[in-house]
């Protein structure tokens, strides 16, 4: 339950109850030292500050640690560490209203009803929830100006996104973090039609083309412990390419830029009409390795999925692995992206894709939303083409990438350097790096990717010098794009420093 009394358009006071302690209890409220009755040092309340509230809200919704490991970093047993999942407020979890909360101008009184005999675990849950509560929201010190900017920011951003949501422009999850604080996680529209399933912030999306930053990293990780370089020629790593003028020219530099001027086998038909029959990367060769470069490589930017493809046969050749199973144990498994993984299947279960171009044979309405393709079913993804893109993630495992990558933890810091810094001049207004889409917007840079097929439409950002990852995935053809254009406006305005 929560009560409010109102100061103008803002609550004065919150208070907030467990619906069984409000029964029978007393009243416990946070006085600015709660870390005595604890036996806490003044000297050590500051640490224990933070790693309690750190364990409450990384293990409310378990993410992104485990409840066993929320428990050991608390110093917790596993049952006591259980009671904080039972703080649940008229249906909102603990981290959801603190959330919630930073986006309110106030002082924020926390009132927690417990049982009079309360148990050491009902205590310390207490404790651990009154602490979240006063590093989150403030109490005890004032808002800084880039706080209050930050919070306003992300209630447009949720209020724009809701509005594109009720006219049925946009379905998916919009994530918002700064410093790996989330501003805003939030699920919006049906990821199932049918059954009336939601999306939520857990749910795993199409990626398309957006985990190409994937196959790009690895490289780069290839690049790092000198198996390969970026100026190796294509006809040094895969000698049996058809092409003489590609094997000769084509750098992996220009497979990372988009600019080989090897064709894009996406614009083949007789890709499309085959691709469900191909057993091996290099039966989509006959799809644009004999074509004739479109323009000297280096030269131009053409975006061209058979770079990425050609990319995954390098990985394959240079590791002697399979690109699926070289992704997972270089990133997937370290960085803890549980939720991330290129076949179909698992749970939760992903977002199912809706179009507005309607199946063959039906008569179209631009009203309906038609299913992209029939329900995917396990063992129906294309794994050989994995490298150019597909697969499942969240928001939330996308963010983690990004933080990881910024933070220098996936390659060293001169590599990430060079991956996320533009070298040609793309169709979206930015430049392509290795990889890696970037821009420039009022000073501010951006790195990310999008990601569209029928049926899915992403837009990824990070903002390296900001300390923002904007994660927008959706199930439907359109409103991604013009939410991350929303959102990227503020994020690059005149900001308080």
């Amino acid at each position: 339950m929560i009560e409010t009394g109102r100061r103008g358009n803002l609550p004065a006071r919150t208070t907030m109850t467990t619906r069984n302690a409000e029964r029978k209890g007393a009243v416990t409220r946070g006085t600015g030292n709660v870390f005595a009755d604890l036996g806490f040092p003044d000297a050590a309340a500051r640490q224990a500050k933070l790693r309690l509230a750190y364990a409450l809200i990384q293990s409310v919704e378990a993410r992104p640690l485990s409840q066993a490991e929320a428990a050991k970093v608390l110093g917790l047993t596993q049952p006591k560490m259980s009671a904080l999942r039972h703080y649940k407020l008229a249906g909102f979890s603990i981290e959801r209203l603190l959330n919630l909360l930073t986006v309110l101008d106030q002082d924020v009184e926390i009132v927690i009803r417990r049982k009079a005999r309360l148990r050491k675990a009902g205590r310390i849950s207490v404790v651990a929830a009154i602490v979240a509560a006063s590093v989150l929201t403030g109490c005890g010190r004032p808002r800084s100006a880039r706080d209050e900017h930050a919070a306003a920011m992300a209630a447009n951003i949720e209020a724009f996104a809701t509005k594109l949501t009720d006219s049925d422009e946009f379905s998916g999850v919009v994530l918002l973090t700064r410093h790996g604080q989330p501003l805003v996680r939030r699920g919006y529209g049906l990821a199932d039609r049918k059954a009336a399933r939601p999306n939520t912030p857990e749910t795993p999306f199409m990626l398309s083309s957006v985990s190409k930053m994937f196959t790009a990293v690895i490289i780069a990780k290839l690049v790092e412990r000198k198996q390969l370089s970026f100026d190796s020629t294509l006809g040094s790593l895969l000698p049996e390419y058809p092409s003489a003028e590609a094997r000769d020219q084509v750098t992996v530099r220009h497979l990372l830029t988009m600019s080989s001027g090897i064709p894009d086998l996406f614009r083949v038909p007789e890709f499309w009409a085959e691709v469900a029959t191909i057993k091996s990367p290099t039966d989509l060769w006959k799809f644009f390795a004999t074509s004739p470069l479109q323009f000297r490589p280096g030269t131009q930017w053409s975006y061209s999925n058979s770079n990425f493809l050609l990319l995954g046969a390098i990985i394959e050749r240079r590791t002697g692995r399979a690109f699926a199973s070289v992704v997972e144990a270089e990133l997937f498994r370290p960085l803890g992206l549980a939720n991330t993984r290129y076949e179909f299947g698992g749970s939760p279960k992903p977002a199912l894709g809706y179009t507005r171009t309607p199946p063959a044979g039906t008569r179209a309405n631009s009203a309906r939303w038609f299913l992209a393709g029939e329900e995917p079913k396990p063992g129906d993804d294309c794994m050989i083409c994995t490298p150019m893109g597909g697969g499942y993630s969240t928001g939330d495992d996308l963010a983690r990438f990004a933080d990881a990558l910024v933070g220098n933890r996936i390659l060293n810091r001169e590599m990430t350097a060079l991956v996320l810094t533009g070298y040609i001049d793309a169709d979206y207004g930015g430049r392509d790096g290795y990889g890696f889409e970037t821009r420039v917007v009022n000073g501010v840079k951006i790195a990310g990717h999008r990601g569209s097929l029928a049926g899915s439409s992403n837009q990824f950002e990070f903002y390296p010098d900001l300390g923002y990852v904007l994660v927008i995935l959706g199930n439907t053809d359109s409103g991604t794009e013009v939410i991350a254009a929303h959102a990227r406006a503020l994020l690059t305005s005149s900001a308080p420093s």
